[in-house]
């Protein structure tokens, strides 16, 4: 971010606009806070938390594993910017949004 820091916002009318970069930015922390609630779920109801019909073993195996999933896809890809056209990306962060949400429910979380 620091080399692009200033290329954040763009001049509007009537102010400051948003740019593709902000919404990356915005888009980035969402995902990175949705992340930290599924683990800090996982961590505080470790024996219970259950969705989808699954054992809360079975629910951890497949919240793990869609988190490690995430890691190293982020982490093969990183240097390559050309790596979402066609990544299946969108399909991916649809999947996690909705994990989440279920993780959500299944804690009694809003």
């Amino acid at each position: 971010m620091g080399n692009c820091a200033i290329n954040l916002l763009a001049p509007g009318p009537d102010g400051a606009l948003w740019t593709a970069r902000l919404a990356a930015v915005h888009e980035g922390a969402q995902i990175a806070e949705a992340r930290v609630f599924i683990e800090k779920a996982m961590n505080a109801h470790k024996d219970t938390l259950a969705i989808d019909g699954l054992s809360p073993a079975e629910t951890r195996e497949k919240l793990q594993n869609m988190l490690d999933e995430r890691a190293r896809l982020f982490i093969a890809y990183r240097p390559i910017q050309e790596w979402y056209a066609g990544s299946g990306w969108e399909k991916r962060t649809e999947e996690f949004y909705t994990l989440a949400a279920k993780v959500a429910k299944a804690v009694g979380s809003k």
